[in-house]
């Protein structure tokens, strides 16, 4: 196999950890660090890694980039306990809104 065919098989598997990492960390839940794979850094070397090769796409090049900025996305959440304190005013929010509308509708 190829470097370009390499390169393409490494940065897809490494987009479906990002979907993974994303899906995790958008639900609420925190990721463990207890193994390399669930380590943003570690994808962020893995494709460091890959753009320092001169022999690089272009295309591969920029699927690379677009991958370490949903990396950052993720490594830039709150920590779990800010998320949950968010998670619980947003729910207070919300029932001040459906109280209000509901209580208008009474009026």
């Amino acid at each position: 196999m190829g470097f370009d065919a390499s390169c393409k098989s490494d940065l897809l598997h490494i987009e479906a950890i990002v979907v993974a990492l994303e899906r995790i960390t958008t639900s609420g839940d925190s990721i463990a660090s207890t193994t390399l794979i669930n380590e943003p850094g570690y994808w962020r070397q893995r494709i460091e890694t890959l753009l320092g090769r001169h022999d690089i796409s272009r295309a591969d090049r920029d699927h690379a980039q677009v991958l370490l900025k949903r990396l950052r996305g993720i490594g830039k959440l709150p920590p779990e306990s800010q998320r949950s304190e968010q998670r619980n005013e947003d729910r207070e929010d919300r029932k001040d809104v459906v109280w209000q509308t509901q209580g208008d509708r009474h009026e």
